[in-house]
């Protein structure tokens, strides 16, 4: 969006080579209170934290990372500027030790601010002027000193420096209030949504409305009517550890009818107990669980008149597929030479999924229950055994799923995925190792090709029904920040 590039972006760049070395320390202030209550996109970011996990402490590395990314934005004058801003970071005025928040005000206008905390005042305004974001000479009111520049204005005293772009603020000083010193209860610090994900530890976290989403026809078509987006929100928290990138995206509602929404959806899904783990090799190359009521799910579904017409236009029996559907679901891969070795199971309470699916396949029995059929250019086996419905490509299951020797029942996967709301996971060491692969081997060079491979698998759960969990893992006891940026170089 316009507001990403058009808030303040000189200054970014003079000032974000902070953000890779040892931080002043000053004194505090509370940036959050400067931070309008109600505004569509909030981001905070502790710096200080994404320092010291960066790992980055060479210098000349960094001057030489930002010239790589920046040239073609800034000015040599600029370029120096940072030079000199890393050699000697205490110089930006800023306080790392404290968050840093970027916001949007809406996503009509455009308009929004970045707030930083200040450990020197004098400094930060030095900087402004140094890098040429501020031309002209800074005035005073109400305690704050402030300026224009082309498309908004800053303001600071001695703790905060508040910056808006994205509109023409000409005379601003005159409603201080409006902008900069906010009053009681118009402030992000008293909004419940921000209060909400301050609770959790964090280095980057923020939120943003999803009434972004009102305007797109295609996807409103598929959301239930009494859904009110402008009432909806997504929360997300970014936490770097060593060894993993830990994310949580949750969604918060504002009214009562919204919150009963979303605890209404809860009934549902049930947790993972991870039956169906044995048929799948402690070395697979990733799977996906999750458990259900298929009649629930379907009679939800039905109500949308977008995703009736859809099953229309299938011709399968969907209801009566959807709805044989009773327990856990497993879908997962264990592995791909000449041909995937695709696995899927499904606890159903009849037969209906398969005579639904052997309708269209019309395959071949091969014994009591279980089918092959010829797609394209594969094999399918398909059946039901022990009231599991199963599909697969392997020929070693073509009669029913087989129990591993060495299964996913004793990895560290499943102590994760039972009892969890839905859970998939994908072993990047395998995918990485595949013959496959080499077209990334031969687009990246060795020393890139052994950069990717630090990373080790990636999973995705829930643990409340409510929210989701991604967790990025590394071969490596190095922070994960550190390796990103390794891969990134």
């Amino acid at each position: 969006m316009k507001i990403l590039r058009s808030l303040f972006f000189n200054v970014m760049l003079s000032v974000a080579a902070v953000l890779f070395v040892v931080s002043c320390s000053g004194g505090s202030g509370d940036a959050a209170r400067h931070v309008p209550s109600g505004v569509d996109v909030v981001v905070k970011v502790n710096l200080q934290s994404v320092i010291d996990k960066s790992g980055l402490q060479d210098n000349e590395k960094v001057k030489e990372m930002l010239r790589k990314t920046g040239v073609g934005e800034m000015s040599d004058k600029q370029y120096e500027l940072m030079c000199a801003l890393i050699d000697n970071p205490e110089e930006s005025g800023i306080l790392m030790k404290n968050d840093v928040f970027i916001y949007m005000d809406n996503f009509e206008s455009e308009t929004g601010g970045m707030v930083f905390p200040l450990s020197d005042r004098e400094k930060f305004e030095r900087l402004l002027v140094t890098s040429e974001v501020v031309k002209g000479e800074f005035n005073e009111a109400s305690g704050y000193r402030f300026e224009y520049f082309d498309g908004g204005f800053v303001a600071m005293n001695d703790e905060v420096a508040v910056l808006r772009s994205g509109n023409s603020y000409r005379g601003f000083e005159d409603d201080l209030y409006s902008y900069v010193e906010l009053g009681k209860g118009e402030s992000l610090a008293e909004n419940e949504i921000f209060k909400n994900i301050t609770n959790r530890k964090n280095d980057i976290a923020g939120f943003f409305s999803l009434r972004i989403a009102e305007n797109d026809r295609e996807l409103r078509e598929f959301i239930p009517e009494e859904i009110k987006l402008s009432d909806m929100y997504l929360c997300f928290d970014v936490l770097f550890d060593n060894g993993k990138l830990d994310m949580i995206y949750s969604p918060y509602a504002k009214s009562e009818e919204m919150k009963e929404f979303i605890a209404k959806n809860k009934d549902f899904v049930k947790e993972v107990s991870g039956s169906h783990l044995k048929y799948f090799r402690d070395n697979a190359l990733g799977f996906m669980a999750f458990s259900m009521e298929g009649k629930k799910v379907y009679e939800e579904l039905a109500k949308n008149q977008e995703f009736n017409k859809l099953v229309e236009k299938s011709g399968f029996d969907i209801e009566k597929l959807v709805s044989s559907i009773e327990g856990e679901i497993t879908i997962g891969m264990n592995s791909f030479n000449v041909m995937p070795e695709f696995l899927l199971c499904a606890d159903v309470e009849n037969d209906e999924i398969l005579k639904v699916l052997n309708s269209e396949l019309k395959g071949n029995e091969i014994s009591e229950g279980c089918y092959s059929a010829n797609v394209v250019m594969f094999s399918l086996y398909y059946g039901i055994v022990d009231d599991i419905f199963y599909l697969t490509m392997s020929p070693a299951m073509s009669k029913g799923p087989v129990k591993e020797n060495n299964s996913l029942n004793d990895t560290k996967y499943a102590s994760v995925a039972k009892d969890k709301y839905g859970y998939m996971a994908v072993d990047l060491n395998q995918v990485f190792s595949l013959p496959v692969m080499g077209d990334l081997k031969r687009e990246l060079g060795d020393e890139g090709y052994e950069a990717v491979k630090k990373l080790s698998y990636v999973e995705c759960y829930s643990e409340t029904a409510y929210d989701v969990r991604v967790v990025l893992h590394t071969n490596s006891e190095d922070n994960i920040l550190k390796t990103l940026l390794d891969l990134v170089e």
